[in-house]
């Protein structure tokens, strides 16, 4: 574990830098225009210290203190309106001081001087012993696992000399490590493998690796080695081709040996999940790198992700519509995705894949087995050794048919457009947890559906409904809600009166414009409708969640939002575990979440946006 402590150290001092370097070193002055102020600081193209690292590196991550272009005026005025707060300034003035207290250097006489702009830094390979996280005991140590470096930006070389010697000093004390003085090709190092931690002081960079070996391989590039590099792979350069040009910090992954380690390491016991590190069944979807990307922009700030576009799974989902432009303009928060409806086109795709390789065991095939033949034993439906996703698709929809006697792919799936909207409307806090059944929660589902269909859909949900009152003791009830045609509420009954927390709530539906709505009470339903027929104001109509939703790519497949100011409000410093003035800061500089994801031609897109200091 001393590796990782140790990494973590160098890793504090890389926040604390980004942090009280970016803001308070380069912002305590009159600005200066970017390019000019790039020049003085020696500021260098993105990602470049990629070309020290080698070809194989596993990860890289690259942050730069001074971004060129607007960025720099967004991060000053950024900057500038948290320095209006107090708690902030004391925070910056305490991450100093406890760094100081911790290692005894000086953050702002001994750091500041001579760091930046630029920070880079690599997980170069991964080896865990025995090849497995299932082989680690207690008391290994993991050091030799991580190869990993990091390169600091220099701008004074005497002030980086007497900070590293500090730093040597504070290491010493803290891993009791024994420095060996040595040199390679005429720049000095300090190297202890037995602590995982060689050092150097290498012209315009201060460079840190997890031993000599690495060390070296990285001085080497320094001094103009032409050995191949990070910087020249054609994925790594494919990723910076597609990371937005505006940004001041990135990351890159290289997916494929990811994934491989994440198989070895597991021993397959991954997340089944397509497109992620997870079981071998789906390995050929995974692209061969993923980046992301960080921006500052006006009162804000973007993170993005971004991958090249794999052969899909054969599902054509549709562009996502504006989901705002359906809810009322006190949302606090919702998520919507574009699906196929197509339940062939998911047999395809599924028909790809066998169940045995998406389990973590392949024993749970016959406890799902089980379960099917405990839902229907008419049916005799069971999956064998050899079962594809799909065979497990099919048999779930028998199981369903069997029990309810809907079927679910011609009955219902059939008949939708392919579009999903989760929302929840602003409630008062307090009041639900006082009172919650007199205080019920607006929460509403939509679905999308072809206008050809919409009858037969009713149809099904009439089924639906005649289900849960013979079954569950609900009583189902049509009402008017404005829609062209009656909701259908339910009174809770029994159920209600044993659930006393949800006494309140009429959950219901109702198909209107080609929407099924389904909500936890009238009252949602009839403000949807409403919004549908244009009374009320509409969450499009809201300026900070327009301006969150501009940073965000269009063609999307998912967009999500939360009201994180709103929430914050409902909140006071004590439930928070904050002073008042941290408190402050918090309810007035934090605006709304704003996510989206995006599928092209190239390139799988997923950005987020937190909005700053809400108008």
């Amino acid at each position: 574990m001393l590796a990782i402590k140790i990494l973590g150290a160098i890793a504090a001092v890389v926040v604390v830098a980004v942090v009280a370097v970016g803001l308070a070193m380069y912002f305590r002055v009159v600005p200066i225009p970017g390019p000019i102020l790039a020049l003085l600081v020696g500021a260098k193209p993105p990602e470049y210290s990629a070309r020290y690292y080698p070809p194989d590196t596993l990860s890289y991550a690259w942050v730069t203190l001074v971004p060129v272009d607007e960025q720099l005026n967004d991060m000053q005025d950024i900057w500038e309106r948290f320095n209006e707060y107090p708690a902030f300034t004391v925070l910056i003035e305490e991450l100093q001081e406890d760094f100081e207290d911790e290692t005894g250097i000086d953050f702002e006489d001994e750091v500041q001087a001579w760091i930046g702009p630029e920070i880079g830094a690599a997980v170069i390979r991964l080896d865990v012993p025995g090849g497995s996280l299932m082989s680690i005991e207690d008391g290994d140590d993991i050091g030799e696992a991580i190869t990993a470096a990091v390169t600091v930006g220099v701008r004074d070389q005497d002030a980086a000399a007497d900070f590293l010697v500090k730093w040597l000093r504070y290491m010493s004390i803290e891993s009791d490590a024994d420095f060996a003085d040595g040199s390679y090709r005429g720049f000095d190092t300090w190297v202890d493998e037995s602590a995982y931690q060689a050092y150097a002081l290498a012209g315009d960079w201060l460079v840190y690796a997890t031993d000599e070996k690495t060390l070296h391989d990285i001085l080497k590039r320094i001094d103009g080695d032409d050995s191949d590099s990070l910087a020249e792979q054609d994925n790594f350069l494919a990723a910076q081709t597609a990371l937005p040009e505006r940004r001041f910090s990135s990351a890159y992954l290289d997916y494929e040996q990811a994934l491989e380690l994440a198989e070895e390491f597991t021993l397959g016991l991954s997340p089944l999940t397509p497109g992620m590190p997870g079981p071998t069944a789906f390995a050929n979807q995974a692209p061969a790198w993923v980046a992301g990307s960080t921006t500052w922009v006006e009162r804000g700030i973007v993170t993005e992700t971004v991958s090249p576009t794999t052969a899909g799974f054969g599902l054509e989902p549709g562009e996502l519509q504006e989901p705002a432009d359906l809810l009322p303009d006190d949302t606090l928060g919702f998520i919507a995705g574009a699906f196929d409806p197509n339940v062939d086109h998911w047999r395809v795709a599924l028909a790809e894949y066998r169940l045995a390789d998406a389990l973590p065991w392949p024993e749970l095939i016959d406890e799902i087995n089980a379960g099917l033949a405990e839902a229907a034993p008419d049916r005799h439906i069971a999956l064998g050794d050899d079962a594809t996703l799909a065979d497990a698709l099919d048999a779930g929809l028998e199981a369903v048919a069997e029990i309810t006697g809907i079927d679910l792919e011609g009955d219902f799936f059939d008949h939708l457009a392919g579009e999903s909207i989760l929302a929840v409307r602003e409630f008062d806090f307090d009041a639900v947890e006082d009172d919650p059944a007199a205080n019920a929660v607006e929460a509403v589902m939509m679905l999308s559906y072809e206008e050809v269909g919409k009858d037969d859909l009713s149809d099904t949900m009439s089924e639906v409904a005649d289900l849960l009152e013979e079954y569950v003791g609900l009583v189902a009830d049509r009402v008017d809600v404005g829609a062209d045609d009656d909701a259908v509420v339910f009174e809770l009954g029994l159920l209600g009166m044993m659930m006393t927390d949800s006494f309140g709530y009429r959950p219901g539906y109702v198909l209107h414009d080609q929407y099924l709505t389904i909500g936890t009470t009238e009252q949602a339903l009839e403000t949807i409708v409403g919004i549908q027929n244009g009374r009320g104001a509409s969450l499009s109509s809201d300026a900070e969640y327009r301006r969150a939703v501009s940073h965000l790519a269009g063609g999307r497949q998912l967009l999500g939002y939360v009201d994180a100011h709103g929430i914050i409000a409902q909140l006071d410093a004590d439930e928070l575990g904050l002073e008042p003035g941290d408190y402050r800061l918090l309810q007035e500089g934090i605006g709304v979440v704003g996510f989206g994801v995006a599928s092209g031609d190239e390139y799988d897109r997923g950005v987020a946006v937190l909005t700053l200091f809400p108008e």
